[in-house]
């Protein structure tokens, strides 16, 4: 998915895990911003962002609509 200032990018399953992990990489820098991952106590994906990274109320609302993307695409593989 590619938002104005982060794309958020699928990483490939790691051992035994059942979902991906995304990244969060900024576009002007190529480095990553911060992780959406399965959250299993709240049976849901959430947001980690990095350490030292300030979050405009855009970009917070491009995360949301990543999170929202991300459930229904796994919802629908159900």
């Amino acid at each position: 998915m590619r938002y104005k200032f982060f794309d958020v990018v699928e990483e490939p399953l790691v051992g035994s895990r059942k979902t991906h992990e995304y990244s969060v990489v900024n576009r002007h820098g190529d480095y990553e911003i911060g992780r959406i991952a399965w959250y299993g106590e709240w049976r849901q994906f959430c947001f980690s962002p990095a350490e030292e990274t300030v979050w405009s109320d855009g970009c917070l609302a491009d995360v949301r609509d990543a999170l929202a993307k991300i459930a229904a695409a796994r919802k629908a593989e159900k």
